[in-house]
């Protein structure tokens, strides 16, 4: 990727620019040697490099999955810091096939065989662009033959502990990748007909957010979708609106969507979310639970943290030195349903300092709002091409 952007620096001065970055997850000794590594060849290459340290890693949970949820975390952060619009990764149809093998082996049918999207939203105002999907493992490495430069290899691409690891080292034939390739490419094709039928339907409920993040749906549209359709549909709400990372089962978002079209339930619950009827509308937001959402501590110097999946909340320069902890509203014991999941950055004795705008009216005296910005609207449409800026807003009150 380092000699592909400095190749387009050096044909197309000042047209675009990049910036490298690396990512240690503090999981090997060897990794903080290999960033440098990698900032030594960007400084060849004429271009600035960050590393991005991980220290999040309790020991607990799926460590590959934790690493890359941080990893794009960290990338995403940096590159709002430097103002970029895109992320690229290197990525490849090897990591593609793998991909897909283990969405098979999980079971996964239909559009989830469609593998890694060429280019997805990351974040608001910033795409994750994939611009080697079609190149295998081998031939980027040959690409790098005589230039002096080596790669570098990750030694859990080879741990079989991993399912990445073991597809690895058990590689398909020519036939059978071009059988899976094409299976890709089929799957690819009927996700982007599932993203332009789950598109239209949104606009048909006239789905809509609010800055606290909640999102409203016609009653009477959502009754008239399909019901595989109105499942899905449900599903993306849930999601957005209640603040979780991954869609819920598609028999649960089955059972709700016909519980909730067929007129059975006024009020239910759904990956994080409740869902009330109120007249014509659906309302949707994020459900307390046993002990509302996380709380978020920033690292010393973090001026960007994403609480709850919902609110992208920003720091002073002064606040992120000291460190921050950001939790719900409703932590401090107060805040009705709308408020109490609204973030809220403490003061070292544990009172609110900042309070989401949301939740003022019920914060009593404290000294300033939080710069928090929802991103329920931008979830709730992401990935479903043509690009879109997010739901219109929800009327207030």
């Amino acid at each position: 990727m380092l000699r592909v952007a400095a190749g387009l620096r050096e044909a197309a001065p000042g047209t675009v620019q990049f910036h490298a970055a690396t990512v240690d997850h503090g999981l090997r000794p060897e990794a903080q040697a290999e960033a440098r590594f990698v900032s030594e060849r960007a400084a060849d290459c004429g271009l600035p490099h960050h590393t991005l340290r991980w220290r999040g890693w309790q020991g607990r949970g799926n460590l590959q999955a934790e690493a890359r949820e941080a990893r794009y975390r960290l990338l995403a952060a940096h590159a709002a810091a430097i103002g970029a619009s895109a992320v690229l990764t290197a990525h490849h149809a090897d990591d593609q096939i793998e991909t897909h093998l283990i969405a098979r082996a999980r079971g996964e049918g239909g559009s989830g065989l469609a593998g890694m999207r060429a280019c997805r939203d990351l974040a608001p105002g910033l795409r994750l662009l994939r611009p080697f999907l079609h190149l295998s493992g081998e031939a980027l490495r040959r690409s790098l033959d005589g230039s002096g430069w080596r790669p570098v290899v990750d030694p859990s691409n080879h741990d079989p502990r991993f399912a990445r690891a073991r597809l690895r080292a058990d590689p398909s034939d020519p036939a059978e990748r071009a059988s899976i390739a094409a299976a890709i490419a089929r799957h690819a094709a009927e996700r982007a007909q599932e993203d332009a039928a789950l598109r239209a339907a949104l606009d048909a409920v006239e789905a809509c957010t609010d800055d606290r993040g909640r999102v409203q749906l016609s009653a009477d549209g959502l009754a008239a979708q399909p019901p595989e359709l109105a499942a899905r549909l449900l599903a993306r709400v849930a999601t957005a609106a209640g603040g979780a990372r991954h869609a819920p089962e598609r028999a649960a978002s089955a059972r709700l969507a016909s519980a909730l079209r067929g007129g059975r339930s006024e009020a239910a619950t759904l990956n994080g979310a409740q869902l009330r009827r109120r007249g014509e509308v659906w309302i949707a937001c994020r459900e307390w639970g046993r002990s509302g959402p996380a709380e978020l501590r920033s690292e010393p110097g973090e001026v960007r943290l994403l609480f709850d999946n919902r609110f992208d909340v920003r720091l002073t320069d002064d606040e992120a030195r000291a460190g921050a902890l950001v939790v719900p509203f409703g932590r401090l014991g107060r805040g009705g349903e709308a408020e109490r999941t609204l973030p809220v950055l403490l003061d070292p004795s544990g009172g609110a300092r900042l309070v989401h705008p949301g939740a003022a009216a019920k914060a009593g005296s404290v000294p300033g709002l939080l710069d928090a910005t929802c991103r329920v609207g931008w979830r709730l449409r992401a990935d479903l091409a043509p690009p879109s800026g997010g739901a219109s807003p929800l009327p207030s009150g």
